[in-house]
């Protein structure tokens, strides 16, 4: 491609009307090619006439790879072929086409670890290797949540997390508003976050928390109380109450609202895929008799009025029996949403999260999902740093496994919601072993949608799980070592061993990732305390050997990134 600064390649695109990923794939190769080597790559359309790396989609160029053809059913499957003096890079969808554009700078030596900070060496002379290698994805929905997503946080931070989704292979960009009323920032914003998905082929699902986007008591409450959830006010003999932003699921004017205003939504933001209905983010729900279906309970122990920690377990069988009625009303809201978004809308998929109010679903009088909705079921809490089949065993992560395949009954768009980032701080966050594992497991079970949360950013974790997102049975201390030899430069070494070190020492330890806040400054969850005791006793000794690399490290890059 390169010798000695002189350009020996041309970049090929083969597709005749080339969709915007496959335009752009090319000149992402020619930009970090230049990069490399200060040397412009010139671009053509038509065949290859001379060494070439051939961008294709669809299969419209390039031979077969060694396993046949690429998959028709498997929209993101893409191969790298080398022929002769020719390189294909021939993706089964123009998406595909980008991830087999950055597989291959990959294997050049770029690293995408972080958003906004590549990777890129430095070369005079740039030979493509021999490649001959097809990737199809174990999981078929990869979806990322961005958040925040909201002022005053810059717009630029999105984009970039955006660009990391493609180099990373991820396919859903998911950035969660939970504004009460209209999404007014993702109104300021939307052309250029739908210009940066569109010429990367990533699709978009927008919400989070938005029964109060939806149905806002601003604008309703006042005049229609009955959208929202009746609830037990404190003192013994009071009465019942209205009380917002958590509805009334069973109140047929609120329901034709929610279809109003999401049908208005979408008129104005066609770009947008799928759309959430997430309850709001409280412990309070609807206990009125058609939410609760007729279900009554002689003791409630509080419940009615206060209930507990979001997304907990019921802790008695009152609050069970509860929760599972409430459920079942749920999802008959949610597909009589769908049904009415669907006649105006009919590509549009509507999504929720079990999370919170909603729980286990009863086998009989729960509804079957329509086609057109989508539920992932939130693994909050569990138990971070043990896998959840498999040794050592938690009881509370096992019951996660009998949700999710009780809930995988219900319909075929149903996945995983798991937290791969620390809400409460960025980078100690220890648990790619644990997502190996998980994500080995869920595989074998027949989950294909995973969809990971944010708040700070883990690095290891989220770099790791996009590959394992494709491979899960890929060794996971390889991956920790691929990110570092990637990020930390002549540091590689030791910052592989630290990270090897960390997750050891907190892998098996019982408790939620939420329960570290201390060590940020924030409030822990309550539970066990085990993980945030061990990692408070060794967070000096952490400290230390991180000062001790960073005094030897003399690369300013590699030093910004180890002070961070």
């Amino acid at each position: 491609m390169v010798k000695d600064g002189v350009g020996l390649g041309t970049i090929v695109i083969a597709d005749k009307f080339p969709d915007p990923p496959v335009r752009f794939a090319a000149e992402e190769l020619k930009r970090y090619i230049f990069e490399m080597s200060d040397v412009i790559l010139p671009v053509r359309r038509g065949a290859a006439r001379g060494p070439s790396v051939v961008i294709s989609s669809a299969g419209k160029a390039g031979p077969k790879v060694t396993s046949g053809a690429l998959p028709s059913d498997e929209e993101d499957a893409y191969c790298l072929k080398s022929v002769g003096r020719n390189l294909y890079l021939s993706g089964a969808s123009p998406r595909a086409a980008l991830y087999a554009v950055y597989t291959f700078l990959e294997k050049l030596g770029c690293g995408f670890c972080v958003p906004g900070e590549d990777t890129v060496p430095r070369k005079r002379s740039i030979t493509a290797p021999h490649l001959n290698m097809l990737e199809v994805p174990a999981f078929e929905f990869r979806s990322h949540i961005d958040n925040p997503f909201r002022d005053p946080f810059p717009i630029e931070g999105n984009v970039a997390v955006i660009d990391w989704l493609a180099k990373n292979r991820f396919n859903w960009y998911h950035p969660v508003t939970n504004c009460t009323g209209e999404p007014e920032f993702y109104y300021r914003h939307r052309e250029l976050i739908s210009s940066q998905l569109a010429k990367r082929g990533l699709c978009l699902q927008v919400g989070g928390h938005t029964m109060q986007t939806w149905l806002p008591e601003n604008k309703y409450f006042a005049s229609h109380p009955e959208y929202y959830s009746l609830v037990d006010e404190d003192g013994e003999g009071a009465e019942s109450v209205r009380k917002a932003p958590s509805a009334c699921i069973s109140s047929p004017g609120g329901r034709r609202t929610v279809i109003r205003n999401i049908c208005n939504f979408l008129d104005r933001c066609p770009e947008v895929d799928a759309v959430d209905i997430w309850d709001a983010d409280m412990v309070c729900y609807c206990h009125c008799s058609k939410c609760l279906q007729g279900v009554t309970t002689s003791r409630m122990d509080g419940w009615r009025k206060r209930g507990q920690l979001i997304g907990a377990y019921a802790e008695t069988l009152e609050e069970e029996i509860l929760r599972s009625a409430y459920t079942s009303s749920f999802i008959g809201f949610l597909n009589a949403v769908a049904r009415g978004v669907k006649k105006k809308h009919p590509n549009v998929v509507i999504s929720s999260a079990i999370y919170g109010q909603t729980g286990v679903p009863s086998l009989y009088s729960c509804e079957k999902l329509e086609n057109n909705v989508a539920l992932e079921v939130a693994h909050l809490p569990r138990d971070s740093f043990v896998p959840l089949a498999g040794e050592p065993r938690s009881e509370l992560n096992r019951r996660w496994i009998a949700t999710d395949l009780t809930w995988m009954e219900k319909g075929d768009r149903v996945g995983v919601y798991e937290y791969y980032h620390s809400w409460t701080g960025s980078v100690v966050y220890p648990q790619v072993n644990v997502i190996a594992e998980d994500l080995r497991f869920l595989h074998q079970i027949g989950v294909r949608r995973i969809v990971t949360d944010q708040g700070g950013w883990s690095p290891t974790n989220i770099y790791a799980a996009a590959r394992l997102l494709w491979n899960p049975n890929k060794p996971w201390h390889d991956l920790i070592k691929d990110f570092c030899r990637r990020y930390y430069g002549r540091a590689a070494a030791k910052m592989e061993k630290y990270w090897l070190n960390l997750e050891d020492g907190m892998r098996g330890k019982e408790g939620f990732f939420g329960e570290l806040a201390p060590i940020f400054g924030g409030q822990p969850y309550e539970g066990h305390r085990e993980s945030r005791s061990w990692l408070l006793s060794k967070r000096k000794h952490f400290v230390k050997r991180l000062k001790a690399i960073l005094q030897v490290t003399k690369d300013p890059v590699t030093k910004r990134r180890l002070e961070r």
